[in-house]
Parts: C-alpha cells; structure tokens; sequence
C-alpha cells in the first residue's frame, strides 16, 4: 500500500482543524431538501455480471441532500454505490473519476458545492472500467456527463424536507476475523524470501508482486502478537436529521446487505454511507468464502492480506449489518424512551 508520508501525517490533523473551525465561523442559516432519480446505465454487479454482459443488483437510486440559502443552492451531497474505477490499473492519471467530474460539472452548473458519499459500492462496478488510457479518458467523460444528468434530476426532483431534530450518535464494534494458521503466513514469507534471490533478474512485474507479498505478509505476521486476536476493532456513526437518517461504517460492503439495511429504516429517507472515516476492506456474502470448488474471491481472501490484517469471518456481513441497524434504530428507542 505504500509507505506512509511522516510530513503528510502530522500535518494532516491541524489541517482538518483548521477546516473545520473556518467552515464553523462561516455558518449561516439554510433549508434542505431532498431528492431521488432512477439509475440506468451506471454500474453493473461484477460478481454475477462483466462488463461484457452488464447487469444484476446494483443500486437504481441515487440520492440528493440539498442545501440552500436565500432560494439558493449553496451545496449537495449526493449518495449512490459505485466502484469509481473508469481511470483504473491502465492509467496513470490523477482525478476524482466519473463521479468527481460528474460533481464538477455540475458545481459549475449551479454554483455551491457538491459531495459525493460512497454506497455500498463491494461489488459495484461502473460499466466501463479496465481499458487503457485512451479509451478510459472517452469513457470518463461520457459516464461523468449521464451521471451529472441523473444528479442533476434528483436536485430538481428535490422537495423540502422538515429538521426539526438533530441527533448523533457512534458505537465501536468488534467485527469477526478468520484466524489462519500462522503457520501459512510463514510459508507465504519463506516463499517471498526465496524468490527475492533472483529479485534483480525478475521482470518488474514479478518484482512489485514479490515485494507485495513479502510486505503484506509481514504486516499481517506482527498481527498475531497483538489482542485480542480474531476481530478488528472499528467505528459505526449515525446521524439523524429529522426525517433523514445518515449511517456510515469503514468498509466496502456488498450490496445485497445494503437493501436490507435500507429496509429496516422505512420510511426515513436513508444515506448508507461506506468507506467512512476510515478504510478497513471489503464485506462480501458468506458464499465468497467457500473455496470448495477451487474458486478464489478476490473480496473475501485477497484484499484482507492488501490492509495487512487477517481475513474476515464468513459471518462478518451479518454482524456489520445487524450493528447498523441497531444504530440507525437508537434515535427511535431513546426518543419513545
């Protein structure tokens, strides 16, 4: 994953205070409002589906927050799940992907500024993804432009919403870990030190895999001395604005479980928000991890090793979305309380 910029770092905190106490000596008063459109055409469920051959549970709404100011639009937060992937592994340019360009264009459109809050975005993928450059830079702009169209429908579809509360609320949480053999992971080490004998001689492509596992293997090696061993600990957030509820967890979860959490929040209008304040990898079903048949999920066995801990339990979907729930539920129990 690289290695951390010790400048970046310490820096960074201060510079996030800063943000926040300007941001906080610039309020003024707003009205909200909120909006939905219909999705066709973005994304694709690349576990049952390919580009190729587009299709399955994707998310068809995407969400409009919008804030505004004397009659006018000052901001908007937009919520939808996607993989933001169109610039992938055969670019090498900087951007904020389609849905960054889709948020730019529509900033300059109307004035304000615009967010754009991640969904469920596990097995997301947008229709175009994994071409070279050339062709990846035609694709951005033409999934960038429909996805400002459909963004821009949901703001005019938008109709005022009532906040008359505002509650917040955090839990940390214990999600379940597959405890391997340490045994395995000092083979994978073993394995990488045998091979870096002929790093040198290597093509560069060997070399960067190499390192990786040799890396990665180490990282997730030093887990085993701390505790408790088995789970890794992180945060779940919820806010709730009136009718609008907000619920954010760390993690790339497979949609599926975003429809049932969704469900459980009827008749809130609901952000599911992913990848939030932290990056801890992907929720898959429990049938990712069954390698039975020799098939190897890249979600459920690989990207664990990507953040250097151990990989998820089978049972970790059940457990993040049972947590959320109970969450986003809190600000009805302790307002009939």
């Amino acid at each position: 994953m690289g290695e951390r910029d010790p400048q970046y770092w310490d820096a960074l905190p201060g510079l996030i205070a800063k943000a926040v106490k300007s941001a906080n000596e610039r309020l003024q008063e707003a009205t909200f409002e909120y909006g939905e459109a219909p999705v066709e055409g973005i994304a694709y469920n690349r576990e049952s589906h390919s580009k190729h051959n587009p299709g399955g549970l994707t998310d068809r709404t995407l969400k409009v927050l919008k804030v505004n100011h004397n009659g006018n639009m000052i901001g908007f937060l937009v919520n939808y799940s996607v993989h933001p992937v169109v610039m992938c592994e055969e670019t090498s340019l900087i951007s904020g992907d389609f849905v960054g360009m889709a948020i730019n264009k529509i900033n300059a459109e109307y004035g304000g500024t615009g967010l754009f809050l991640q969904g469920s975005l596990g097995d997301q993928n947008p229709v175009y993804c994994h071409e070279p450059q050339e062709v990846s830079i035609r694709n951005l702009i033409k999934l960038s432009d429909k996805l400002a169209g459909i963004i821009k429908t949901a703001l005019d579809n938008a109709v005022p919403i009532t906040i008359d509360t505002a509650e917040v609320n955090r839990v940390e949480i214990a999600l379940p870990q597959n405890v391997l053999e340490r045994s395995t992971i000092l083979r994978n080490l073993k394995l990488a030190e045998e091979l870096y004998k002929h790093f040198e001689e290597s093509p560069k492509s060997a070399q960067r895999r190499v390192q990786f596992e040799r890396d990665v293997n180490e990282a997730v090696w030093a887990k085993y001395d701390e505790r408790p061993l088995g789970v890794l600990k992180t945060e779940l957030q919820a806010m709730k604005f009136g009718e609008l509820l907000i619920v954010a967890h760390p993690t790339e979860l497979f949609y599926s479980y975003h429809v049932e959490i969704e469900q459980h929040f009827l008749p809130n209008k609901t952000f599911i928000i992913g990848q939030a304040n932290d990056s801890v990898g992907y929720v898959p079903t429990p049938d990712k991890y069954d390698v039975s048949s020799r098939e190897y999920s890249y979600p459920a066995w690989f990207t664990s090793f990507m953040y250097g801990q151990l990989p998820f339990a089978k049972d970790v979907g059940s457990t993040l979305t049972n947590e959320l729930i109970k969450l986003g539920q809190s600000f009805q129990k302790s307002k009939g309380d």
